[in-house]
């Protein structure tokens, strides 16, 4: 009997909802090598469909508020979720906040630990730079270098 390269959505999301997340190496392991590229690709598929998903739903809980203060508990784990953004902190004048640490009594070496300087390249400018001079594209050239995230497929597109 032949196996087919052919593995579809259906099949991978399947298998990803049904298998405890222990075992799904065990899954990819198991796949005939002739399967694994279109496994990946279809993977990519379900996922970005699962994200579109997950954004929407979640949008309507916001809209219907359908989860309140008091939370919502899942009745097939127990869990609790609260429906909140993502906490951040910040600092809308941060020399303000330097200053009064400062006068607090805090020393230069706490404070280098607090605050960085940050300084921000704009490639877009750069780029201008570059296509109005050659002396400029040599200087760019010698200092900018052109790093590529870790291997995943993607779809192919034209080089821009």
């Amino acid at each position: 009997m032949e196996t087919s390269t052919q593995i579809t959505r259906m099949e991978l999301a399947t298998a990803a909802a049904g298998i405890p997340e222990g075992d799904l190496l065990e899954f990819v392991n198991a796949l005939p090598s002739e399967r694994v590229v279109a496994a990946a690709v279809r993977v990519k598929e379900i996922r970005r469909s699962l994200q579109r998903m997950e954004d929407a739903l979640e949008m309507r809980v916001g809209i219907e508020q359908l989860v309140g203060e008091e939370g919502w508990r899942d009745p097939e784990s127990g869990e609790e979720f609260i429906y909140v953004g993502a906490p951040t902190w910040e600092v809308p004048d941060p020399n303000g906040l330097r200053a009064a640490l400062e006068t607090a009594g805090a020393q230069p070496r706490d404070l280098r630990e607090c605050f960085d300087t940050v300084v921000k390249i704009s490639h877009t400018g750069l780029n201008r730079l570059r296509d109005r001079s050659d002396t400029f594209a040599d200087a760019i050239r010698d200092f900018r270098i052109r790093k590529f995230g870790p291997r995943h497929l993607r779809k192919r597109e034209e080089d821009r």
